[in-house]
């Protein structure tokens, strides 16, 4: 959590699915992603979709991804 003044905010871990890293990272060669993501045996990377929420005089804001 972190709050700043009398806001609250809370990073949500909201869900994890795999996809294919062709789809994320397009023409940059795999040499490169590589660096920063991993793959599994199906060659698949887990992807994480994380929500924000804000909480501020008794008000709570959940902002989306927008995945979907």
């Amino acid at each position: 959590m972190i709050a700043i003044g009398d806001i609250h905010l809370h990073l949500i871990s909201e869900s994890r699915y795999r996809v294919d890293p062709g789809g994320v990272f397009g023409l940059v060669p795999r040499a490169l992603w590589s660096r920063y993501a991993s793959v599994d045996d199906d060659h698949l990377m887990v992807m994480v979709s994380t929500v924000l929420l804000a909480q501020t005089g008794g008000l709570n804001v959940l902002v989306d991804t927008g995945q979907g």
